[in-house]
């Protein structure tokens, strides 16, 4: 006995080391099943904050750390660290060392000794009707000062807690919005929606009549920024021009140009930096003035001077640092933007495009980038196309439409355009791959369908009145397309064959459709074609057949849900995308599986506008209408080709909690697992070609260290492949 056990410790301990490299390296690109990844953007910078030695820079979900000191940079997000998206505010608390985050409802995040902390108080305070943003965060002795909509709340950064608000500070009591704060000698300065407005901090600052006000003249606007610098008062208001503080009253500097916008104001020990529509520095010790260039940038968005050098963003390509005098891009992780219209994943490798359009049907500004995932990081790639609305590859051409400049083709390093000035083409709201070519949706043209045959070369169809407006397609085990038109139109279905000859028409009358208005589609394993409407989801078996409806706990499924996007996995189950999370229902749509919302998962938001799945790694792509993660799911497409399976994490080390990952199967493989000694503990199923093990054995217990074998068959039970599984507790 003893014996035995020596030489299954011996064998534990070869496996494991045997076994070490590869799970390092796989797990470098791949996440473990039903876990999330979140897909930031180091691009679209709106914040900046530090001190000599750190900088942050933040978009509008992460936050991105640079230490000076080793060029290391980390990235947070709410997945990993922060509690919330949609950051309004960042102030760096020099005192007492603190990253201080706020959101635009309310919420704040702290970042104190490398840990994050949160207070949540002020997240949408019942008695306030207007925005509850953080507009701005300063400190002074130990107290933080929130600018926001409806006044100042008065923070005790060593208590964690609200020691008073001030609010309606307007001329009569009534509301006014503080946009920011800057403290001078023993008084307070507010800029406002209507002027300044200054206090003694020893005075009871609740009650509005104790504000003395700046309101009048030039002063009786908005003011954008205000600062106190050098023992001096500034304050930016636009189309006015800079203001500095005399004691009795605020005097235009006129040495300084005047500017339609201003940027909040930032300086160094020296010199106030002015940005907005133009850039400028103001020495105030000679009361000079000269041009801040921004190099190739146009737009200054935020600015802050740390480790003896400025930098600066546009709030859309990136942080840069001046470096002498040349201004050097900092490159951040990440996709080209936060905001993603639709993704596009197979294979291991996953495409997001960033334009698009609105929810009226007008083009969506995005940056002349498409961003590509793969082994685990972003990479940004140029297009020539503005407003890009899908992309799709097959082999080696890659296809990036646009919902103004056509298609971009892309095929062996040669690149081919079709816009309005060469074809039809103009906007392209989605693109399917069929046997005979590329489908694309041409929006709001007589001829709505058109397919790019494979040697590049056009052929259009006028398929009707009622098909000019669609915006996603679906292919059918036939090679029909479904053409789901916009609901700005007469919105319904579609169905041409492949010559592009209309078949029928699906309406509420005819199909049964549960709502006129439908926004995707997909065609599952079993050759039916689902759709999602704004009332739920339907299927069809037959093309000129009747919609079914899938009924689960006696309502039909997600009745009362907007569909936006839905996706069939490995396992031929659905996810369906909706305004209120995302759901995982099995085969026949009939049973819940899974439903995330912004609330229980990292979610950036419940809204969900796209998904796309890779049928290689199984990992799900969720586009919200605040940002883009990934779930790695525990279905894939059967594999009755590959070589050997794949196991992960493989050695199970003992800081591991998940589940444990079985793939390169053949689809719906029964998945034994037996112990060293023979012993079966557990029998699973597939899901399409990925099986997962949740380590514990028929009883439901979790099991001991050892060495476990895997043996998988098909569905008429012939054995296919084995493995072993090494489990270290």
């Amino acid at each position: 006995m003893m014996k035995n056990a020596q030489q299954l410790s011996v064998a534990i301990w070869f496996w494991l080391m045997f076994m070490i490299f590869f799970h390092t390296s796989f797990s470098q690109h791949n996440i473990p099943l039903e876990a999330w990844r979140f897909h930031a953007s180091g691009e679209d910078l709106v914040h900046l904050a530090g001190n000599e030695q750190i900088l942050f820079a933040a978009s509008n979900n992460a936050v991105f750390k640079i230490d000076h000191s080793d060029n290391s940079i980390a990235t947070f997000h709410k997945e990993n660290a922060l509690s919330d998206v949609g950051i309004s505010a960042l102030h760096y608390q020099q005192a007492s060392q603190t990253l201080w985050i706020a959101y635009s409802n309310g919420n704040v995040d702290f970042l104190v000794d490398n840990e994050f902390f949160n207070f949540n108080r002020l997240v949408n305070p019942p008695d306030v009707t207007s925005s509850v943003a953080i507009r701005h965060i300063n400190s002074h002795q130990n107290r933080l000062y929130f600018s926001t909509a409806y006044g100042v709340v008065v923070f005790d950064a060593a208590q964690k807690e609200v020691r008073e608000s001030w609010r309606n500070l307007g001329v009569n009591g009534q509301l006014l919005g503080i946009r920011q704060s800057a403290i001078l000698g023993d008084s307070i300065y507010l800029a406002t929606d209507n002027g300044i407005l200054a206090g003694k901090l020893s005075d009871n600052l609740q009650d509005f009549n104790m504000w003395t006000r700046y309101s009048t003249g030039d002063l009786a606007n908005a003011i954008q920024s205000i600062i106190s610098f050098n023992g001096k008062l500034y304050a930016a208001c636009n189309n006015r021009g800079i203001f500095r503080f005399t004691g009795s009253a605020w005097v235009r500097v006129n040495t300084i140009p005047l500017q339609t916008e201003y940027t909040p104001l930032t300086a160094n020990s020296n010199q106030l930096l002015i940005g907005g529509s133009a850039n400028g520095l103001f020495t105030p010790q000679n009361n000079q003035y000269q041009v801040f260039s921004l190099g190739t940038l146009t737009l200054l968005r935020a600015s802050f001077f740390s480790n003896n050098q400025w930098w600066i963003t546009d709030g859309a390509t990136g942080l840069y640092q001046l470096n002498n005098t040349l201004w050097q891009k900092i490159p951040l992780p990440g996709m080209a933007a936060t905001r993603v219209f639709t993704s596009f994943a197979s294979a291991g490798t996953t495409w997001a495009v960033h334009g698009g359009y609105q929810n009226n049907f007008t083009p969506a500004a995005s940056p002349l980038a498409i961003s590509k995932f793969e082994n685990g990081s972003w990479l940004v790639l140029s297009t020539a196309l503005r407003f890009a609305s899908v992309f799709k590859q097959a082999g080696n051409t890659r296809v990036t439409a646009s919902f103004g400049d056509g298609i971009e083709i892309v095929k062996d390093n040669t690149v081919v355009t079709y816009n309005i000035s060469n074809s039809v083409l103009q906007r392209v709201t989605d693109i399917e791959l069929a046997s005979s070519g590329w489908w694309l949706a041409n929006y709001n043209s007589a001829s709505s369908l058109v397919l790019l045959k494979t040697d590049n070369t056009l052929q259009t169809f006028t398929p009707g009145n009622e098909a000019r407006l669609p915006v996603d397609l679906v292919i059918d085990a036939f090679e029909n397309i479904w053409m789901i038109q916009s609901d700005a139109g007469a919105a319904g279905v579609t169905v041409v064959d492949n010559e592009g000859n209309v078949i029928r028409t699906l309406s509420e009358s005819n199909g049964f459709l549960p709502d006129p208005r439908v926004y995707c589609g997909a065609t599952d394993r079993d050759g039916n074609v689902w759709l999602g409407t704004a009332q739920g989801v339907c299927y069809f078996t037959d093309v000129l057949g009747q919609a079914n409806r899938p009924i689960v706990e006696g309502r039909f499924l997600l009745s009362e849900e907007r569909i936006t996007s839905l996706v069939i996995d490995g396992g031929n189950r659905k996810w369906f995308g909706t305004q209120r999370g995302l759901w995982l229902f099995d085969d026949d749509a009939e049973v819940p599986i899974l439903n995330f919302t912004k609330e229980n998962s990292p979610l950036p938001s419940s809204s969900i506008r796209h998904l796309s799945l890779d049928p290689l790694t199984g990992e799900l792509f969720v586009v919200t209408d605040a940002g883009m993660v990934s779930f790695r799911t525990d279905a894939t497409e059967g594999n009755p080709n590959a070589p050997a399976i794949k196991i992960f994490p493989n050695p199970v080390l003992p800081e591991f909690t998940g589940k444990v990952g079985i793939e390169k199967l053949v689809s719906d493989a029964s998945v034994k697992i037996v112990t060293a000694d023979g012993k079966l503990i557990k029998q699973l199923t597939a899901n399409g070609g990925t099986a997962s093990w949740d380590l514990t054995n028929f009883t439901n217990n979790r099991v001991n260290s050892g060495v476990y074998f895997v043996l998988t068959s098909t569905s008429d039970g012939v054995t296919h492949r084995a493995g072993k599984i090494i489990v270290v507790r």
